[in-house]
């Protein structure tokens, strides 16, 4: 029997993925050559935080389970395929404060395109990175925020 479009097996199967995660581990600064060495991008702009009313129920682009205390990043780039930087390192720095935090892309926001394009966003972190980063929630914005993103171009994501 269906309720809301998912079987018995599929809903048993979604609660013990969403049970079985392991609790989201801080991700370290690491040193510059564990990265490969080389910056793929590097923007600034202004960031914007997303949530949703239930934790860790719904899952990403990249098929991770979404995270509010997580240290991951929503990252689009128009110009290329979405899937691009997905499970890339970035280090993020509030260039006002000077503090940074290394976070994973795990995710795609559509926030470069229709009404937000122009407000110069170019990522969307979690809760905990956003205020890490030294802003708070309540401010839903970030300014003049630098994201510098690590390791080598998949070119066969890349959009033609």
């Amino acid at each position: 029997m269906s309720i809301i479009g998912f079987t018995t097996d599929m809903r048993i199967l979604t609660i013990l993925m969403i049970l079985s995660c392991s609790p989201p581990k801080e991700v370290e600064k690491l040193p510059i050559e564990c990265y490969e060495d080389t910056i793929i991008k590097q923007e600034t702009g202004r960031i914007t935080y997303y949530a949703y009313s239930c934790n860790r129920c719904r899952l990403t682009g990249s098929g991770d389970v979404f995270d509010h205390n997580g240290f991951t990043i929503a990252y689009y780039d128009p110009s290329v395929s979405k899937r691009l930087y997905y499970g890339k390192y970035a280090l993020v720095t509030n260039m006002t404060t000077g503090q940074s935090l290394t976070v994973k892309i795990n995710d795609s926001g559509m926030f470069r395109e229709g009404k937000y394009a122009s407000k110069n966003i170019i990522f969307d972190a979690t809760p905990e990175v956003f205020k890490r980063l030294g802003f708070t929630t309540k401010q839903g914005i970030g300014d003049n925020v630098m994201i510098q993103i690590y390791g080598e171009v998949q070119h066969s994501y890349i959009a033609r």
